[in-house]
């Protein structure tokens, strides 16, 4: 007869589950989510049960109606309630997370980061890095899941959240993926750690969980006893809160583990089978039957009970076949549900679209007329003004041309005047050096005519160049210089070097600057060159830090008597002059030559 051996098992579970069916208050999973819909639609702003109603959307593979009541909720309350923005993203990862789209879980995983950060909800970013820790494992990113472990973990003792939940959810996941990596002997620190965080506030769900982990840590270190003891705990809670599917889920992996190390009689095998199956036709649980059939088929083949094992392979091949037709219908639902939310986002694109095209046409018509006589009445005003406006400038511009044109011509003339009575000035002196008998009056007359071709030069380049508005320093200070050695190289063959910036200034220091080199260059040629064969003068001119620096010094060797005739010179006393009229500091030195420093 077919079930003899387990008729008896049968009626004792009968008898124990009328008990089981007074202490579980057990809801299927879609009723759930069906009593879930109801309550949120008419608390629809309830987010707390928009939370809970994804979470089982999730677990019965409602990920689009999930996606989609998150969208909504996101547009409808996303202005009102700003801070649950941060969750709402992170909800929508979760969800992308379950559909398998990595890229948009990752996207919504960036956003709600940055949203945690921005409201500075370090708890709810904590959460947040459970969560991700988990998206990293799933992926088999189990090092980027190491390294968020140790991250989020470091936030929580920063700012001292002080949660033993959060604490419990990082130590259960960092297990999770210790355990992946073949450290389960670590593994198991970590979730003992877990247990005693979920013991302290009493969150037996966390705790389940925790045993649950530890007991797959045990079974890879082959650790069986301590393996079965832990899956048995987490069974036991499960069972107490009424978890039905969770409670399967561990009572098989305990099963399993037992099974496999040869420690499941095949009594027990077939009373458990039957147990689990009478449990998932009692109440709706939405549990997969093919585990607990294999294990009532092992137990009968054990025992030779042929006639019931084929029969239980039969019931394990119907239930393939309508798991096989329940995930189709559920990717048929997807899709369908999909192509409906397509449709519906594109109607309503169409409506917006219609409606703003005719909010856009209604208030074209009614201020046309309005905006065309604005338009036309602002050009006539503009045009006027700009007429008005260029005659103006037109007849101001043509007046200051020719002011300017003027003033150009009559600055040229009065340079070009200044520089030929200089010239005539000089060429007197060149007549009065050559009747003069005297050296020493000649000398002087020189120099003089020297100083006036100083200022002389540079008027000619202001006459040169008309649209300047100073003198380069360096084109006046090398053709000052070229000019000078016309007199004093047939006497000396002096080497000039210059190192002068590029740098226009103003007449009256360009003359002082020329005068004070003109001065210098010819102290030297008197003084400092009569025993040196290769004689050498220097300029050196540049600006730092807001100050000029003019340094100019030769390599000649004078005599004591020389020296001190020279600081009473003429030349030295107009040196200290300039210097002075360029407000100046000037440092006077005799080594290796003589150096003069100028800064001002």
């Amino acid at each position: 007869m077919r079930f003899s051996w387990s008729v008896l098992f049968f009626l004792f579970l009968q008898i124990n589950f009328i008990g089981i069916c007074r202490e579980i208050k057990f809801v299927p999973l879609n009723q759930e989510i069906k009593n879930l819909e109801i309550k949120l639609k008419k608390n629809p702003s309830d987010f707390e049960l928009l939370k809970l109603l994804v979470k089982k959307q999730n677990l019965s593979f409602q990920y689009l109606k999930a996606e989609k009541n998150l969208k909504q909720f996101k547009k409808k309350y996303e202005n009102r309630f700003p801070n649950l923005r941060s969750e709402i993203y992170l909800n929508l990862a979760i969800t992308y997370k379950f559909q398998k789209e990595s890229d948009k879980a990752t996207f919504f995983f960036l956003k709600a980061n940055d949203a945690f950060l921005k409201l500075k909800d370090f708890k709810g970013l904590v959460n947040y890095g459970i969560e991700l820790i988990e998206f990293n494992r799933s992926l088999g990113k189990h090092e980027e899941g190491e390294k968020n472990y140790y991250r989020y973990l470091h936030i929580y003792k920063k700012h001292k959240l002080q949660s033993y939940k959060l604490l419990n959810g990082l130590f259960n996941r960092y297990a999770a993926v210790l355990n992946e990596t073949n450290r389960g002997h670590i593994s198991i620190n970590y979730s003992l750690k877990a247990i005693e965080m979920a013991e302290k506030v009493n969150d037996y769900e966390a705790m389940a969980i925790s045993y649950n982990e530890l007991g797959f840590s045990y079974k890879n270190l082959l650790k069986i006893d301590q393996s079965v003891d832990s899956y048995k705990k987490a069974e036991d809670i499960f069972y107490d809160l009424g978890y039905l599917r969770e409670f399967l889920n561990v009572r098989m992996n305990r099963l399993e583990v037992l099974d496999h190390n040869g420690k499941l009689t095949s009594d027990e095998s077939i009373r458990f089978g039957i147990g689990m199956i009478h449990i998932i036709d009692s109440f709706g649980v939405d549990f997969s039957k093919i585990r607990p059939y294999t294990l009532l088929r092992q137990g009968y083949i054990v025992i030779k009970d042929f006639e019931n094992a084929l029969y239980i392979q039969y019931e394990i091949k119907g239930e393939q076949d309508r798991e096989l037709i329940k995930s189709r219908e559920e990717a048929i639902f997807n899709i369908q549900e999909k192509y409906q939310n397509d449709k519906l986002a594109q109607k309503n694109l169409q409506f917006v679209e219609r409606a703003k095209a005719e909010q856009e046409k209604l208030q074209a018509a009614q201020f046309q007329m309005l905006l065309i006589f604005i338009a036309l009445l602002i050009v006539v005003l503009v045009l006027i003004a700009l007429y008005y406006l260029w005659n103006k400038l037109r007849k101001t511009n043509k007046l200051l041309t020719k002011i300017n044109k003027q003033k150009t011509i009559l600055v040229q003339e009065i340079h070009h005047r200044v520089k030929n009575n200089l010239q005539f000035v000089r060429s007197m002196l060149e007549m009065q050096i050559a009747v003069e008998d005297s050296e020493s009056s000649s000398t002087s007359l020189a120099d003089v005519s020297r100083r006036i071709d100083a200022m002389s030069l540079v008027h000619e380049m202001l006459f040169i160049d008309e649209e300047s508005m100073g003198i380069s320093v360096k084109s006046y200070l090398e053709r000052l210089i070229d000019l000078s050695l016309v007199l004093y190289n047939k006497d000396v063959k002096l080497k000039c070097e210059f190192d002068i910036a590029d740098t226009e200034l103003s007449i009256d220091k360009v003359v002082s600057l020329g005068i004070i080199c003109s001065e210098l260059m010819t102290n030297s040629v008197k003084h400092a060159f009569h025993e040196n064969q290769k004689p050498a003068f220097k300029i050196l001119f540049f600006k730092e830090n807001n100050q000029f620096h003019l340094t100019v010094s030769d390599n000649g060797v004078e005599k004591l008597v020389q020296s001190e005739s020279k600081t009473k010179s003429l030349g030295m006393r107009l040196i200290d002059i300039f210097s002075r009229q360029l407000n100046g500091e000037y440092v006077i030195s005799r080594e290796n030559g003589y150096i003069y420093s100028l800064k001002f």
